[in-house]
């Protein structure tokens, strides 16, 4: 299995996921001239990593719906909960 390695960029104040793999997660997709073929939550543009560094950012669930209202809350909770299994291995 892949590993998961996190670095923080202090200057930046964020996380970078670097070998993160989202193969086995359903809600997410890579597609050829799609967000460069970045992984998305199906149906959308929106980077999967974008859920998870709002949440690590302090948005609740809730919050992010509410700025993403075409991705359901149960999606968001879905994609998080895949994260937080691949950071556990890493």
């Amino acid at each position: 299995m892949e590993r998961c390695a996190v670095f923080v960029d202090p200057e930046e104040g964020g996380r970078y996921h670097q070998g993160m793999t989202w193969e086995g997660c359903a809600e997410v997709e890579r597609v050829d001239g799609k967000m460069s073929g970045e992984p998305v939550i199906k149906g959308t543009r929106v980077l999967a990593q974008t859920i998870v560094d709002s949440y690590d950012s302090g948005s609740s669930i809730e919050e992010i719906a509410e700025n993403y209202p075409h991705i359901p809350a149960d999606t968001i909770r879905k994609v998080l909960a895949f994260n937080e299994r691949q950071r556990l291995v890493a």
